[in-house]
């Protein structure tokens, strides 16, 4: 019998996490759970933060990490670590129900009035997305398309 969610430690989780993965186990609801406590435990919530992308994305704009941790009721410099890990967890979490990257329109503060990614934050972005199968070659140019994916989902 599997243990509890709630009673597994954050490595019992990740490694978990990670055999479903490995495993291509990332439809079983029991993956959805784990991705889930993961979130709340660094105390960003799923369904928090996609009401909040869902929102912008509804009005058109994009939308700072700092934003995401504020609608979540969690102070940025206890949470910015966890920041990316979450959006990570999200990003699988609505792959896994058919939405677009979602993660697409979070971006820096300074980078909330054109949408760019940085550099590193591109990269981890594209590995994401090569992670859940999407294959492009100009990692640029595909964050336009998931942005304007998740602007157009959200927007009908």
């Amino acid at each position: 019998m599997a243990k509890a969610v709630s009673e597994m430690s954050d490595n019992q989780l990740d490694a978990e996490i990670a055999n479903h993965e490995r495993l291509g186990e990332t439809r079983r609801p029991r993956y959805d759970d784990l991705l889930e406590a993961r979130g709340r435990r660094s105390g960003l919530d799923f369904e928090t933060s996609l009401a909040l992308i869902a929102r912008a994305a509804a009005e058109g704009r994009y939308l700072s990490y700092g934003e995401v941790a504020d609608e979540n009721g969690a102070d940025w410099n206890a949470i910015r670590h966890a920041m990316n890990a979450h959006l990570g967890d999200l990003v699988r979490w609505a792959h896994l129900r058919g939405l677009p990257m979602v993660s697409a329109i979070v971006v820096n503060k300074r980078h909330i009035g054109t949408g760019d990614m940085d550099p590193s934050t591109l990269k981890g972005f594209s590995v994401a997305a090569r992670q859940l199968g999407y294959d492009f070659d100009d990692a640029d140019a595909f964050l336009r398309d998931q942005q304007s994916a998740v602007f157009a989902h959200y927007s009908e």
